[in-house]
Order: C-alpha cells, then sequence, then structure tokens
C-alpha cells in the first residue's frame, strides 16, 4: 500500500472508539464528516488517550485500516488542535 501524497488528508479532532472498525469508521466518515469513505481520501482518527491513531483510507477495490499504537508515550503532533 501507498499512500498517494495529492489525497486529501482529514483529522477527526474528537476521541472515538476504538473497538470501531472499517464498517463502524465509514458510518462515522458518512454522518459526521458528511464525506464518501470510499473517496479515497484519508481519514485520520485518535483515542482519548492520544496514544493510538486509526487511519481509513480505500484503494482500488477495498478498504486500509491502519492501526498505530504508541509505545513511547503520546504524540507531540496529537496536542495541537486542529
Amino acid at each position: 500500500m501507498i499512500l498517494p501524497f495529492k489525497a486529501p488528508i482529514y483529522f477527526y479532532r474528537k476521541p472515538i472508539d476504538f473497538r470501531c472498525g472499517i464498517d463502524g469508521l465509514c458510518l462515522l466518515v458518512a454522518d459526521k464528516l458528511k464525506d464518501n469513505p470510499s473517496s479515497g481520501n484519508i481519514f485520520i482518527f485518535r483515542n482519548k488517550g492520544n496514544d493510538r491513531i486509526k487511519i481509513l483510507y480505500y484503494e482500488n477495490n477495498g478498504f486500509w485500516l491502519l492501526y498505530i499504537r504508541l509505545e513511547q508515550g503520546k504524540s507531540n503532533i496529537l496536542k495541537y488542535k486542529i
């Protein structure tokens, strides 16, 4: 998988329940962000503790769900209000 550099990136500011899978995140994108989850845009979500990130991306005919757990503490980039 290679993420496109020209794809718009959307960061959902509110923390989400990390039990959500692809279907739950697609519903969140459609309902809250009013966007098409299969548009090729990149959607980034975080948990309440700012130590986990999920990235949702649609490529060709399927979804990619990337999950990152930060081992050394919270990410500095998540401290900023975007």
